[in-house]
């Protein structure tokens, strides 16, 4: 039998409030006594000064540095370098996906253990065992899947309050891509129909779409007024942690990703290709709408469909191409759907079922 090793996606998982001075404890007893910091500006605006005041207070020392710009082959090369050459233990990675992207895989390539602090929930980032590899222009590259999970995760609620509440309802949106990517072409499935951890995998994500359509309204409200409440307790452990063990899950058969992923084949394509500028959109905004198409390649009952499209316009999501501003005429909608065909592994015969799934999603 081949062998397989599971990454359930970190090995401690910490959330609540006014906590990230527990990051030099964890450090601490590791026996970590220099660590390598990456995040964004943004990111370490908000957690930095604690995280560091926890190092200092345990005699834990450290290198800083701030990241911009994309998670690039190019740049995670440059961390690993400096993480060694400065003889560090572990990387810590703090904000936003592509900072915790950039230093899980530069800790892959150096070595070195991982611990991320997250300064919102827009993605499992944080938790998954993966990372996305841009290149230069912001379009993605590769997904990297690593071989050991993130060392502990920190996730303080009063940090993600105070984020911009879209960065919580991109996170929502993108949780939600799971389920239908797993039973992709399928309005549900069995035991038996997938690999059987890829099928749990399923099962908790149908959990996580239950509470997000549940608690999610709620806790974007919460978000807007910049409250750490139940709600938005809820939805931050599922847009992170409940996620992140699926995507962990799929990556224990060493085939990842779903049979044909139509939803985050849409962030793919359209990132920088069809929407010239990378940074307008958010990952999760650009999946939201690919959700919608790959639940109609899936045939799942229209008052589903309309459910999830309600929870986006209610967490102020874009639900069409259009409000994605690929305003498109006959021709390249037609462009669009043969990108859209040719990026997923299916059955031929599925193609035409793609296609007008793609058209549903035009407005």
């Amino acid at each position: 039998m081949e062998l397989h090793r599971m990454l359930s996606g970190a090995n401690r998982y910490v959330q609540g409030r006014n906590l990230l001075d527990q990051v030099g404890a964890e450090c601490a007893q590791h026996g970590w006594r220099r660590i390598y910091a990456v995040g964004g500006p943004h990111g370490l605006a908000a957690a930095w000064p604690a995280i560091r005041a926890g190092l200092e207070a345990r005699g834990i020392s450290h290198v800083l540095r701030k990241f911009t710009g994309f998670n690039t082959a190019g740049e995670i090369e440059v961390a690993a370098r400096e993480a060694a050459g400065e003889s560090c233990a572990a990387i810590a990675g703090i904000g936003g996906g592509k900072a915790l992207d950039l230093a899980k895989a530069a800790a892959a390539l150096a070595g070195l253990p991982v611990v991320t602090v997250p300064t919102s929930a827009a993605t499992c980032a944080a938790f998954a065992p993966l990372s996305i590899v841009y290149d230069e222009e912001g379009r993605q590259a590769e997904s990297r899947f690593h071989s050991f999970e993130v060392s502990a995760v920190f996730v303080d609620l009063d940090i993600i309050a105070v984020a911009p509440a879209r960065l919580l309802a991109a996170g929502m949106a993108d949780a939600l891509a799971k389920s239908c990517e797993y039973s992709s072409a399928f309005p549900s499935l069995r035991y038996g129909d997938i690999d059987t951890a890829k099928y749990c995998g399923y099962r908790l994500a149908l959990a996580g779409d239950e509470g997000l359509l549940s608690c999610g309204p709620q806790a974007y409200r919460d978000a807007l007024e910049g409250r750490a409440t139940q709600a938005l307790e809820d939805a931050v452990f599922l847009s992170i942690a409940n996620i992140g063990v699926v995507s962990g899950l799929c990556g224990y058969t060493n085939k990842p990703g779903g049979r044909f992923a139509i939803a985050h084949g849409f962030n793919e394509l359209i990132r920088g290709r069809w929407v010239p500028d990378p940074r307008r959109w958010l990952h999760g905004e650009l999946v939201a709408v690919g959700i919608l198409a790959q639940l109609r390649v899936n045939r799942v009952p229209a008052e589903r469909i309309e459910a999830v499209r309600r929870f986006f316009q209610t967490i102020r999501v874009p639900v069409s191409l259009a409000q994605l501003g690929m305003e498109l005429d006959a021709a390249q909608l037609a462009a669009f759907q043969e990108e859209v065909v040719t990026n997923t592994s299916m059955d031929p015969a599925l193609h035409p079922r793609i296609r007008q799934a793609v058209a549903g999603v035009l407005r």
